[in-house]
């Protein structure tokens, strides 16, 4: 509720305002009796003959009693002080846009255009372009047309689709790991990389995502072994890594002595063979005899959505030494490098290309090429180790 003394006060500036509009009596102003006399307290009007029409003195005392009256042009601001100038902006500043910086009649500057006053055009006819006002930047949007239609290059406008979308292609790119379909507004195949959970990565044979250590390849090089099959110790990497491929290279004329599970993959889990068998080169260094590994193992199909790194075994126990296939191993690590893949060597002293694998073939740290880790065979009555 307003209280009697607010009412008052409201009451009073109404009626100033209407005093002064009218100016038939003459308006009087009091000024509170503080130290800097500059806080007006209350007004009121009085007859014009108590005063001439001069503005009074409020401190000397006479029959005015502190009254002012209100005149054209009195200024109630302290003595000495002035009402501010115009001001201008410092130099080498700048109005915001739309508007002049003026000082001076030389100050005055017109501000850059929009987007450096161009059209924005792209020279595209199925786009929409402009400049955005708040971004100041050029804006080029492909024009939407309906189901069944595009927009026709040549002239702007939206057509009906005499051909079928990306020229009827599934957009397969023979890569599992990808998501492919067709972009029926921009007319382009799509193949979005398949994103898998921390500490997994898409199996490239399967396009599902598993857990990253048993996806990782493993290459094993080795000219010769010791007659058994390894049916055994094959039997045990599938248990253990039932989906990581496996590449062999046998550095001579003949391959024998495999294990009949790992020819054809009997034991992978979802009946897809991981499996690879070849004869390479025993090179000697020469590049003219080099085989190309990398491709052999079908390495090229891993991208950063699978896998980048891989196992690797160089049999160096008994005639095969590295400067056996120098060429082709200088040749593969190069590969490798230029494909982002890194890489683990695994070893043991004895010539068994299946036993070394059977470990954690955790990435190495950026720029190393990895641990060798070597292992004792398995348990093998018919080896005859204990």
């Amino acid at each position: 509720m307003i209280s009697y003394h607010a009412a008052a006060t409201l009451s009073f500036l109404l009626a100033m305002v209407v005093a002064l509009s009218t100016a038939t009596t003459p308006f009087y102003i009091k000024k509170e009796t503080t130290e800097d006399n500059a806080v007006l307290s209350y007004a009121d009007t009085l007859s014009a003959h108590h005063h001439d029409e001069t503005v009074f003195d409020e401190m000397d005392g006479g029959d005015d009693n502190g009254w002012r009256q209100l005149g054209a042009n009195v200024d109630f601001s302290p003595k000495g002080t002035k009402a501010p100038k115009a001001t201008k902006a410092p130099k080498g500043t700048k109005a915001p846009k739309g508007t002049k910086s003026c000082g001076k009649k030389s100050d005055c500057e017109e501000e850059e255009p929009p987007c450096g006053g161009s059209n924005c055009a792209d020279g595209n006819l199925c786009t929409l372009d402009f400049c955005h006002p708040i971004r100041d930047v050029c804006v080029n949007e492909p024009i939407i047309c309906e189901d069944n239609e595009s927009c026709d290059p040549a002239t702007g406008t939206c057509k009906i689709n005499t051909e079928p979308p990306c020229g009827g292609s599934d957009c397969d790119d023979g890569n599992r790991c990808t998501r492919d379909f067709c972009d029926t507004i921009k007319d382009v195949c799509v193949n979005e990389a398949i994103q898998c959970e921390e500490n997994e990565a898409c199996d490239v044979n399967s396009g599902t995502c598993q857990d990253i250590q048993t996806l990782v390849p493993c290459v094993a090089v080795i000219d010769e072994w010791d007659g058994n099959d390894y049916s055994v110790q094959w039997e045990q990497f599938r248990t253990e890594y039932p989906r990581r491929p496996f590449c062999l290279l046998v550095p001579e004329i003949f391959v024998d002595f495999l294990p009949p599970a790992f020819e054809t993959d009997t034991l992978s889990p979802d009946g897809i063979d991981r499996t690879i068998v070849s004869l390479v080169n025993r090179d000697d260094g020469d590049a003219g005899l080099v085989s190309d590994w990398f491709n052999i193992c079908g390495l090229g199909v891993y991208s950063s959505s699978s896998i980048s790194f891989i196992g690797l075994f160089i049999d160096e126990s008994g005639s095969m030494t590295l400067d056996t296939v120098r060429a082709s191993y200088n040749k593969f690590i190069s590969d490798l490098t230029n494909a982002g893949f890194t890489f683990q060597e695994v070893n043991n002293d004895f010539e068994q290309w299946v036993d070394p694998f059977l470990t954690t073939l955790a990435p190495p740290a950026s720029g190393a090429t990895g641990a060798v880790a070597r292992h004792k065979p398995l348990d093998d009555p018919f080896l005859g180790f204990p």
